[in-house]
């Protein structure tokens, strides 16, 4: 039986749901070749570039982190902030916790995430992982982001 087929987690992936279409109408979840849950869908940074972007949970979710994914435009750079399988590495200077990150919260700081990488290379300087979370929560608190990212 999959994670999303037992409770508590059916009822937390149904308001999952709701609050994605909500806030995210874009954004769709699908099941990929290997049973896993995949959200999907198109992220605009400060500067206007579209990103499509997938959100993972893998098999052993909850006990291991959703990844993250850019899809479209292949991002190409070498970069610190990504794993060797190409998924981003995107995390709360406080850790993993599965009992508070919802999808709006993960969506809210992969979108900051890609902000960062913009500001990246538009300096050559990585923000620093508590803007980053800054940014996440005032975009997730407000529906706006900060004026000035990345500068």
């Amino acid at each position: 039986m999959k994670w999303y087929e037992r409770e508590p987690w059916q009822t937390k992936l149904l308001v999952e749901i709701n609050g994605m279409e909500k806030h995210y109408p874009d954004f769709t979840l699908t099941e990929d070749d290997d049973g896993e849950l995949l959200w999907l869908g198109e992220l605009v940074t400060c500067k206007g570039n579209d990103f499509i972007v997938a959100i993972s949970y893998p098999p052993s979710y909850p006990h291991a982190e959703p990844r993250f994914w850019v899809i479209y435009p292949e991002i190409r750079e070498k970069l610190e902030h990504l794993y060797r399988d190409g998924s981003l590495c995107v995390h709360l200077s406080d850790g993993w916790d599965y009992k508070r990150c919802t999808a709006l919260q993960m969506v809210a700081l992969f979108q900051a995430w890609l902000n960062a990488y913009e500001a990246w290379r538009d300096t050559g300087i990585w923000p620093k992982a508590d803007c980053i979370e800054s940014w996440s929560r005032t975009y997730e608190q407000t529906g706006h982001w900060p004026q000035r990212i990345g500068g």
